[in-house]
Order: C-alpha cells, then sequence, then structure tokens
C-alpha cells in the first residue's frame, strides 16, 4: 500500500480548509457545539493559527496518488504536559476509511518522530475510539487512557511512547 504525508504547502490551505469543513462536519455528528457558518460552511475557527505557527504542521494524506485526507501534527505548546508530540486531528474522504490508510499514514508518522504522544477524541465518537484502541493493540502500543473534559466535551486521551522496536529494520 503506498501511502504519502505530504506536508501541506501554503499554495495548499484553501484544500486544507475545504478538507476541514469535511471534518467538522463528521465531527458535528457528536458535537452539540459544532455547527455551519452563515453560509453554510464548517470552518474551524483556529485555522489561522495552522498557517502560521511552525509548532503545527499539517499533512495531506496521499493514496494512489490521490489527497484522500489530512493530520494535524503538533509540537509542543500544543500538546499535553510531560509530552512530545499530539496528532490533533485525523480525516479520511468516507471512501477510503476501513482500507488500513489511515494506519499506515499514522505509522509513517510515527515512524518520522519518535517520542511521547498525547491523542484525543470524542468519547462519544465510537468509530474513533475503536480505531485508536484497535490501531494500538494491532502495534503492540501501551498506552495510558484518562477522560477530560474539553471545551464542554467528554473527550477520551491516550499517551504512549513511540519504542524504536516499532519499526524494526
Amino acid at each position: 500500500m503506498n501511502i504519502i504525508l505530504e506536508t501541506v504547502s501554503t499554495e495548499q490551505m484553501e484544500m486544507l480548509k475545504n478538507f476541514y469543513a469535511l471534518y467538522l462536519h463528521d465531527l458535528s455528528e457528536f458535537s452539540p457545539i459544532l455547527h455551519p457558518n452563515e453560509n453554510g460552511f464548517f470552518e474551524f475557527d483556529a485555522f489561522e493559527l495552522i498557517c502560521n505557527r511552525d509548532e503545527l504542521s499539517p499533512y495531506f494524506i496521499k493514496y494512489e496518488e490521490k489527497y484522500v485526507g489530512f493530520l494535524l501534527f503538533a509540537k509542543s505548546p500544543f500538546t499535553a504536559p510531560e509530552t512530545d508530540f499530539c496528532i490533533n486531528d485525523l480525516f479520511l474522504l468516507k471512501a477510503y476509511r476501513g482500507k488500513k490508510i489511515a494506519d499506515q499514514a499514522i505509522l509513517e508518522l510515527l515512524k518520522q518522530h519518535k517520542g511521547t504522544y498525547y491523542v484525543m477524541q470524542l468519547k462519544n465518537n465510537k468509530t474513533a475510539v475503536n480505531f485508536r484502541k484497535k490501531f494500538y493493540q494491532k502495534n503492540e502500543i501501551k498506552y495510558q487512557e484518562v477522560e477530560k473534559i474539553s471545551d464542554d466535551e467528554l473527550c477520551l486521551t491516550q499517551t504512549f511512547t513511540v519504542p524504536s522496536l516499532l519499526f524494526k529494520s
């Protein structure tokens, strides 16, 4: 399976904004605080931060030469205390879900950035929660899980350290 993580360029920010609208639309099923704006568009209120902060790195996920999703990788100060990195957002277009594309994209990211990670999902987003737990189990990643309130919503957080053993040569 040929999965590529491609750093989002300045010229591609509009495409990323469109992917974020789709992502937020999907999340609105689980969050009563997400609504489209007056033009019917879901906007990420902190999108400008992504454009202006070196600690936030958006990547497109490419599969078979097509852009099929994105992930937002964060470094301190956009991580939890005592962690190095955060996989802040992860999105795949519906046609590409369930094909191990997200697994491969995350593994590629972990391979590039070894350290301690922080990940959070809305607790009632069972698909995301189950995906993460299966991913950790398949890859033998030991994690600590905590419930947390974030923006008035109940979330599950996981922290884990990526061991070098995960990526045997």
